[in-house]
């Protein structure tokens, strides 16, 4: 038989990271606020053309079904919702709220424009 071997000393703990404070963004710019419109139409024509056809079609058509909205800008549904959560992030990153809504239709992603 073998002897048993000697129990490992304890690993110290390593210690607790300290928390990140949290990000404060400010308020975002809505709608119909004043400066919006400008720093909106800035923002958007620096987004690429597939994000700019979206939001002119949202806007053109008032509200608009994911598979419509797919069909028109030629891509899966799957990269629509990248296009619109890129949109949507660099926006808010840009401190503007997009002029548009998301939700759900029988299931199916809709957007409404906001001033519809």
């Amino acid at each position: 038989r073998k002897p048993a071997k000697a129990a490992k000393p304890a690993k110290a703990a390593k210690p607790a990271k300290a928390a990140k404070p949290a990000k404060v963004r400010p308020a975002l710019l809505n709608p119909g606020e004043p400066g919006y419109a400008e720093r909106w139409a800035a923002f958007l024509e620096a987004r690429q053309e597939n994000q700019q056809k979206f939001v002119d079609l949202v806007e053109r058509e008032g509200r608009v079904r994911m598979a419509a909205a797919a069909e028109v800008l030629s891509i899966a549904g799957k990269a629509l919702g990248g296009v619109v959560g890129s949109l949507t992030r660099w926006a808010n990153e840009g401190g503007l709220a997009v002029p548009f809504e998301a939700g759900l239709d029988a299931g199916e992603r809709i957007w409404i424009w906001k001033n519809a």
